[in-house]
């Protein structure tokens, strides 16, 4: 998969040419506020563009905000991440898919509960999270497939599952 996130103009300026002239394809994950902010920001006309060119366009949150910090203000988590894919809606985008800004807060229970009720699928970039079987992290063996430890810890597989499990 090939990903960019931060809305940056230099995306559709450079990047989307270079994905074009190989037909291949990306997710943007697109950070509402940002759009349309600054000059190297994207606007929501380039958005657009990229989604008709068949690029995917994901959810990055409203802010960009470092979801741990927000663990105490449940308004605050779902303004970043439901208000994120409204925000997207409202401009035509269907965001499925939500990307955990800076890797932070998939491995907090509230947090993850919060984006599986608006996605049907979340990544965190560079976490050990992201299995979908029961072999676990290389440098861990794991061979319980649930989502939660019985004392109530995210297992370090299947993450995935529990978004997709919850729109069942």
């Amino acid at each position: 998969m090939i990903g960019f996130d931060g809305s940056y103009k230099s995306q559709i300026l450079y990047a989307k040419p270079i994905l074009d002239k190989y037909g291949f394809k990306a997710s943007f994950f697109e950070v509402c506020t940002w759009i349309g902010k600054t000059k190297d920001r994207q606007t929501w006309q380039d958005i657009a563009a990229l989604q008709r060119g068949g690029m995917d366009i994901k959810s990055h949150t409203m802010t960009h905000a470092h979801l741990p910090t927000l663990l105490s203000s449940p308004s605050q988590l779902i303004y970043e991440i439901g208000g994120s894919k409204q925000c997207l809606a409202n401009h035509g985008v269907n965001a499925t898919i939500f990307g955990y800004p800076l890797n932070l807060g998939s491995d907090k229970p509230s947090i993850v509960n919060v984006v599986a009720k608006y996605y049907n699928l979340a990544g965190s970039g560079s976490a050990p999270l992201m299995f979908l079987n029961c072999n676990g992290y290389l440098k861990q063996s794991q061979n319980n497939c649930g989502t939660y430890s019985a004392n109530g810890l995210l297992m370090q597989i299947d993450m995935i599952s529990r978004v997709i499990a919850s729109d069942m």
